[in-house]
């Protein structure tokens, strides 16, 4: 074969670093494209966002695009909820100028978004986890967990905006949300309507007891720690009954 190619044979043939081996840096390579924190892989996010978090984690080609094309796909999914926004959110009790305005800072300077947050949590019937790592905190959308259902998918971020978590193994809802508890994290959850007596009657009922929240200036149980005990222990027994699933 040498033959036919006479001139590259030379060149190779005369190369006085010819038998020394090419080592590709690994450098790179040591670079982790996630960290871990509890039971999530955390995936830094560029750009950050409420909007680029839902992107992230539901369109696999903007999860796998650059950052420049990435942009494009926010420009373009903006106008595209700005419609439907339109369409089927008259009447709720945002108005529409101010859900355009918030989606269009998910463009111009994304971070995260409590409203954006409830507008995509309703229009694309999913539920998440927000995790406020700073204050230890948990909220949740739609806030109020005993409308959680069993058949819309969970995702999880945080309120800064800049990571994706994804679980390292599945994990019970529930369980999860009871050890950050008891870890001291404030949990969000919902509270019962009512008049006082009706509540304090079911609470009774149900053998627990309303308690103050901690730093209250006053001495006395009131309607809203009653409120508070009854809407945590009714979204204890449906997140029981409907078995969710962190995955």
């Amino acid at each position: 074969m040498a033959a036919y190619f006479p001139k590259i044979y030379d060149v190779v043939g005369g190369n006085p670093f010819r038998d020394i081996e090419l080592q590709v840096s690994k450098h790179n390579q040591d670079i982790p494209e996630f960290e871990t924190w509890d039971i999530f892989f955390q995936k830094p996010l560029e750009p950050p966002g409420s909007l680029s978090q839902f992107l992230f984690q539901t369109d696999p080609l903007y999860s796998a695009a650059s950052t420049t094309l990435r942009k494009q796909i926010l420009i373009e999914k903006t106008f595209e909820i700005q419609e439907r926004v339109d369409r089927e959110l008259v009447g709720r009790k945002w108005s529409r100028k101010k859900i355009h305005d918030a989606f269009g800072e998910q463009v111009n300077a994304p971070c995260y978004s409590e409203l954006v947050e409830h507008v995509l949590s309703e229009l694309f019937q999913f539920q998440k986890i927000l995790i406020h790592r700073k204050t230890k905190a948990i909220s949740f959308f739609p806030s109020d967990l005993r409308l959680w259902k069993s058949d819309c998918p969970i995702y999880v971020g945080d309120d800064d905006g800049c990571w994706c978590y994804e679980s390292i193994r599945p994990k019970d809802l529930l369980t999860w949300i009871t050890e950050k508890e008891e870890d001291s994290w404030k949990i969000q959850w919902p509270t019962a309507d009512g008049k006082m007596e009706e509540l304090k009657a079911e609470v009774l009922k149900r053998n627990l007891t309303a308690k103050r929240l901690p730093g209250s200036d006053s001495s006395k149980v009131k309607k809203e720690d009653w409120a508070r005990t009854l809407g945590r222990s009714q979204a204890i027994e449906i997140l029981a009954r409907l078995r969710l699933t962190i995955q």
